[in-house]
């Protein structure tokens, strides 16, 4: 997706929705089949990135216009997210159970079993919503508002200045958001590393909706939010995981083999959070160097400079 230098943040809002509403089309059929998981991370993926653009553009688009859009794609956000979650760990179970001792095999067989009918379930919720008036509703409207022209918007400015304005001024803020929520953000505050983790996730995609104009300036920046929500997203399974592995081993307690098998998954999903968190705070040490954040400022200023 590129944006031009004479587009106002208005015109340059609605190319931005436009691009990632495509991609969840694009992603539906495919997702309806249900043979290619990745289809439906895609389109969870652009019902993140939509989002997250109406938040970054909110202003210059109008709020008023973004609202009746909101709770329809945080709905379908949630959908999708329920099954992918599950994906993800049933892709770590199955990979779990290829390693695990001959003995255990049968008892990680049964959490697999427990998670594919949870899918199942889920999937077909997700069919139902799909096919309902609501969403068939929700998509002919959000397809009519995409590809409607600003009215009235000026060619290089809008509320904001212009694009470069608009640009600069998000991603640093997202920025200081970033320090501001790493602050206590470790192992025994995994809803701050959550939270944490949000806010990398916003910066990258920020940071992509605008990359265009930036020739070289923001790709290290995406490459470093990128690998430091990738790791915080480990961590963030692994514990959401291994919870659920607990309350299972609750509920088996007179299994002592099954009690067993539950209790070696937990602590496997405990080393992988910890050998993640450890790749964080590598990574992030780096992000917060002087020498990063100089580059990256400079970069930009650069970048700006020349869009004038």
């Amino acid at each position: 997706m590129a944006l031009s230098l004479d587009m106002s943040p208005s015109e340059a809002g609605r190319a931005i929705l436009a691009f990632h509403w495509n991609q969840l089309l694009e992603s539906e059929s495919p997702t309806r089949e249900g043979d290619n998981p990745e289809a439906l991370h895609e389109m969870r993926v652009a019902t993140r990135r939509l989002r997250a653009a109406m938040r970054d553009l909110r202003v210059p688009l109008g709020k008023a216009a973004l609202v009746p859009f909101v709770e329809d794609i945080h709905w379908l956000a949630q959908l999708l997210g329920s099954i992918r979650d599950l994906d993800v760990f049933l892709q770590w179970l199955k990979a779990y159970g290829g390693q695990a001792p001959t003995a255990e095999r049968p008892w990680v067989d049964r959490v697999i079993r427990d998670r594919q009918t949870e899918r199942a379930q889920r999937r077909a919720e997700l069919i139902e919503a799909l096919d309902s008036t609501r969403y068939k509703a929700f998509r002919e409207r959000f397809s009519e508002f995409v590809k409607e022209k600003p009215s009235g918007a000026p060619k290089s400015k809008g509320p904001q200045g212009t694009l470069f304005d608009l640009a600069s001024t998000k991603v640093a803020k997202q920025d200081k958001r970033i320090l501001k929520k790493a602050k206590g953000a470790n192992l025994k505050h995994l809803k701050r590393l959550h939270r944490l983790r949000i806010e990398f996730k916003r910066l990258r995609y920020t940071s992509e909706f605008f990359s265009s104009l930036y020739p070289r300036g923001l790709k290290r920046l995406i490459k470093t939010s990128t690998h430091l929500q990738d790791a915080l997203g480990v961590v963030h399974d692994s514990d959401v995981q291994s919870r659920f592995l607990a309350h299972m081993r609750c509920a088996h307690l007179n299994d002592a083999a099954m009690s067993r098998t539950l209790d070696h998954m937990i602590r496997n999903l405990h080393e992988q959070e910890r050998k993640h968190y450890r790749e964080f705070n590598k990574e992030y040490r780096h992000f917060r160097s002087r020498k990063f954040q100089s580059q990256m400022k400079k970069r930009l200023r650069k970048a700006a400079s020349r869009g004038r």
